[in-house]
């Protein structure tokens, strides 16, 4: 105490001063300080989750818009075919190149399916179709046929006249059109 007595009042203000700055620098140090530090995480916490579920939003959007495409493309690929079972496709093909020779004034004379080889992974389906029409109906025909029944193959094409001593356009089409199905 004696200590105390001998300072001037300045240098006791300076003192204490100096004590009160140390005491409010050990509270800010070990209680104000991870307060903050918590508080700045949480916010950071906020933030980042905020971002994802915005992200998450985005996401979404995105597989949507992806799945409709694969949706899409798998129906330029294979067209109604790939959710058919095999002994229901004939039938199926025979109905759809029916429905486009009446659109495009086609006559469909007939088909005939058989067992083509397999590749790789997938099995060769073929369909000798025979056709009489004029010549850009024919072309119509077929180009309405790729759309319908997605990705198929014409293998072999053969148009000939139908009375080439006529002045008729009719031209008789044999074709040999392959259809290829996943597995076995």
């Amino acid at each position: 105490m004696d200590f105390i007595h001998r300072l001037d009042l300045r240098n006791l203000n300076l003192l204490l001063g100096g004590i009160t700055l140390v005491v409010a620098a050990a509270l800010f140090s070990y209680l104000l300080w991870p307060q903050f530090k918590a508080y700045r995480a949480a916010v950071e916490s906020r933030d980042s989750l905020q971002s994802v579920v915005a992200n998450d939003n985005k996401l979404m959007q995105t597989l949507g818009a992806l799945r409709s495409e694969v949706r899409a493309l798998r129906q330029s690929l294979h067209g109604d075919l790939a959710a058919l079972p095999t002994n229901e496709m004939q039938g199926y093909i025979i109905g759809r190149l029916q429905g486009i020779s009446w659109r495009n004034s086609v006559e469909f004379l007939g088909m005939q399916p058989r067992q083509g080889e397999p590749i790789e992974k997938f099995q060769e389906i073929l369909f000798d179709i025979q056709l009489l029409g004029d010549y850009f109906d024919l072309y119509n025909w077929l180009r309405d046929a790729s759309k319908e029944l997605g990705f198929v193959v014409i293998k072999q094409y053969q148009m000939a006249p139908v009375n080439p001593e006529s002045e008729n356009t009719l031209l008789g089409v044999k074709m040999t059109m392959a259809v290829y199905r996943s597995g076995s």
